[in-house]
């Protein structure tokens, strides 16, 4: 039983140091290919470019998409509105038509009609 956890163990080492050179190939024939394309870029302006358009589809495009659009502020869609109605049906027909400030992610305020110094 010692010597299968000692092989597990080794086994484990080896495939981690396999993706480690893995990558490490990969990064070197990005930065590889990086240099020949800045070896045919002449200007310093165009080469700024391509290093800030590069940051930004490495860092902020990815971070933009991982974006969960959870809270629609504004308007109440159809759905809500149907489901304030059913929670209480006195509820004012100006409330339906008006911005919702949130009391927290996807809670409106019980008194959100006059609550939000944006609406009066």
């Amino acid at each position: 039983a010692g010597g299968e956890a000692v092989g597990a163990e080794l086994e484990r080492g080896l495939a981690r140091a396999v993706a480690a050179i893995e990558a490490e190939h990969d990064w070197l024939s990005k930065a590889a290919l990086a240099a020949k394309v800045m070896a045919h870029v002449t200007s310093s302006t165009q080469k700024k470019l391509l290093n800030l358009s590069y940051d930004w589809l490495q860092t902020f495009l990815p971070h933009t998409l991982a974006k969960v659009n959870r809270v629609s502020f504004g308007l109440l869609g159809p759905a809500d509105c149907h489901a304030a109605l059913q929670e209480d049906p006195n509820v004012p027909r100006s409330r339906l038509k008006l911005a919702v400030p949130f009391v927290g992610k996807d809670v409106p305020s019980k008194s959100s009609e006059f609550a939000h110094p944006d609406i009066i």
